[in-house]
């Protein structure tokens, strides 16, 4: 994985990407735009898959800028959804009848980790190789995602993962 290629001495994305697909979640937030535009102009637009995790609870602003914005700027955006909860949020909450909150969370989960999780099998046997998600998360934005690296071979979605924007600021 990656984090065996930094250990073995390479340094720069170009050589611990390798020629791996790259899954790019997209949701539509200046961090993950930015990291989408970014990874345009190095030259990796033939290798990224784009995809938004749809929680069916955002506002249709959202989806009309990722459709008239977002999509003919950057390419092809697949929408995925939970094969659990095909209604999203509202069908989550109606079949645990409560609201997620910081004692009880659940939404994440179901709702974009796991549609994510199954998007990145099905790039990975479609295209036989060994994909890497792609994250638009900055160290500045909470003290939690401070702590995150840039390059790891773990975490939810259970595929190495880079995080090309983790020291950028939001300036």
């Amino acid at each position: 994985g990656v984090v065996d290629r930094i250990a073995a001495g390479a340094r720069e994305w170009p050589e611990i990407i390798e020629d791996r697909p790259l899954v790019v979640s997209v949701s539509g937030g200046k961090d993950s735009t930015a990291m989408a535009l970014w990874l345009i102009d190095q030259g990796l637009k033939d290798r990224c898959t784009f995809v938004f995790a749809d929680t069916k609870w955002e506002h249709p602003v959202l989806s009309k800028y990722i459709d008239a914005v977002l999509e003919p700027k950057i390419g092809k955006i697949h929408r995925v959804v939970s094969e659990k909860y095909p209604g999203g949020m509202p069908d989550l909450i109606r079949k645990k009848q409560a609201f997620p909150s910081h004692r009880f969370r659940f939404c994440t989960e179901s709702l974009k980790i796991a549609p994510l999780r199954a998007f990145i099998e099905k790039v990975r046997h479609t295209t036989g190789g060994s994909p890497i998600n792609v994250v638009g998360i900055r160290a500045e934005e909470s003290q939690r995602r401070s702590k995150f690296e840039e390059w790891d071979d773990a975490g939810p979605m259970q595929c190495d993962t880079w995080r090309p924007l983790i020291t950028w600021l939001v300036e």
